[in-house]
């Protein structure tokens, strides 16, 4: 995991891009973004159902965008998890973890 550090008074945008090699199998595909905070509870979190349809029966990747708006997250440590789940069974998930810290606000333009 990397550390990184935002005030809060900012905003992060999160783009990820999951690969589905099962294109050309009728499925879906969960993709959820989490914010936990050190103490196991959930802060933040978005999902959608992307449909291999998308994909026209190919190998191809379904594009995530989310907006993580940190002016509701007490300053401390969190972890941002984005998580890739087809429903054909026996496909394994794919995840990715940061950690990060949130900062109290900073002066300055525009904030």
């Amino acid at each position: 995991m990397r550390w990184r550090s935002f005030p809060q008074n900012d905003e992060l945008v999160l783009f990820a891009e999951v690969y589905d090699n099962a294109g050309n199998t009728p499925h879906k595909v969960d993709i959820t973004a989490t914010v936990t905070a050190d103490e196991g509870k959930v802060m933040f979190k978005a999902d959608e159902v992307r449909d291999s349809t998308d994909l026209g029966g190919q190998r191809g990747g379904y594009g995530f965008t989310t907006k993580i708006p940190l002016k509701d997250l007490a300053p401390g440590s969190y972890v941002l998890k984005v998580d890739a789940r087809s429903r054909l069974k026996d496909a394994p998930a794919a995840s990715r973890e940061l950690q990060f810290t949130v900062e109290p606000a900073r002066p300055g333009p525009g904030r």
